[in-house]
């Protein structure tokens, strides 16, 4: 490639926005989010304040007046997970996506799906608090346009210091739904303005992802990663895609831990994106039907980790011989291994292994 034909895309505007350009450095942002409410939501209910027990360690509470729902630990303020206040906290709908691979690099498009066909569940109501063994289960409606819905959310102590949830939503013959009729599905909660979130799997750009949105996909991490421009217009023109964006990954997980002692999980395998971007609240959006995960907290950061790994599970103890000596990394083939193995012993080096 000529500099000249370089100076050219650049001119053109490819890689700085013009008609070239592919999806990164922010565009996933506005190609996968978009509002399902077109204004504020609404949370209404007949139901009076109370708290009731979720298992034997936790404590879900109702505030009428504020319309906010609060779960935090016997004995203890802090909350783990809670809702807006007048906020609906389920929200819903049909979406039409557009998903292009390139060498395992992929692009997303996301748009509400229009016409007599289209759906968006925005005001909830909240009309039951009851029980399932020691479960609790939220029920209620979503309404909105071309949509009259009914929910079930169902929360369960998993062990001492996390919850586990489950929404599963019901047309009003209460037969449950299927992605033919909600493909859309978010749940929104409170987070503090000074809250930190840390996680989401193996990321790459920054530590702290409060103010962003965090896709969860994994597929190849990429070049430049939107760092530098023109040249990741370059990369993009010559293979869509390849030059990555900030939040592109081998190992996307829908898992995160904050500075407050608490933490979410999601079981999902769907695409899903978390949007940390206002400095009140988090939703967490699916591309499915329903939707699960738990919740959990911790007084220090081990213990944080130890109740986010009884989901994820842990890695066993390594062998004795790992820590024998040095893991040798090597390309060649066997006469070259075995060069650099007389050498190292030569030399009294401890090997525990070549790779």
């Amino acid at each position: 490639m000529s500099l000249r034909f370089i100076w050219f895309l650049i001119c053109a505007g490819f890689g700085l926005g013009g008609p070239g350009r592919a999806a990164f450095a922010g565009d996933s942002e506005r190609q996968v989010a978009w509002d399902i409410a077109s204004g504020p939501t609404r949370l209404s209910s007949p139901l009076a304040s109370r708290e009731v027990t979720v298992g034997s360690a936790f404590l879900l509470k109702w505030d009428a007046e504020r319309k906010t729902l609060v779960l935090h630990k016997r004995g203890q303020s802090r909350a783990i997970w809670s809702t807006l206040p007048s906020e609906s906290f389920v929200l819903a709908a049909l979406g039409d996506e557009s998903v292009k691979q390139w060498r395992g690099s992929f692009t997303f498009k996301d748009h509400p799906r229009e016409g007599e066909n289209s759906r968006r569940c925005y005001h909830q109501t909240l009309d039951g608090i009851g029980s399932a063994g020691e479960a609790v289960v939220l029920s209620g409606r979503l309404v909105g346009v071309g949509c009259d819905l009914s929910y079930l959310l169902q929360w369960s102590q998993a062990s001492e210091g996390r919850v586990h949830f489950s929404l599963e939503l019901f047309d009003r013959a209460g037969r449950a739904l299927d992605e033919s009729s909600i493909n859309r599905l978010s749940l929104v909660y409170s987070s503090d303005e000074d809250e930190h979130f840390f996680g989401f799997g193996e990321q790459f750009t920054y530590l702290d992802l409060k103010g962003r949105l965090v896709p969860i996909f994994s597929q190849e991490q990429g070049h430049l990663r939107g760092a530098l421009e023109p040249a990741t217009g370059i990369v993009n023109l010559v293979s869509p895609g390849a030059a990555g964006d900030w939040h592109t990954t081998y190992t996307a997980i829908p898992a995160y831990v904050t500075n407050h002692q608490r933490g979410l999980t999601l079981d999902q395998k769907e695409y899903l994106y978390f949007d940390l971007r206002r400095s009140d609240r988090v939703e967490a959006r699916v591309w499915a039907h329903r939707l699960s995960g738990d919740v959990f907290t911790g007084d220090q950061p081990l213990a944080l980790l130890e109740r986010l790994t009884e989901v994820t599970g842990r890695m066993k103890s390594l062998p004795d011989w790992f820590h024998r000596g040095a893991i040798v990394g090597i390309m060649g083939g066997e006469q070259a291994v075995s060069k650099v193995h007389r050498e190292l012993s030569d030399r009294d080096t401890p090997i525990a292994a070549f790779w």
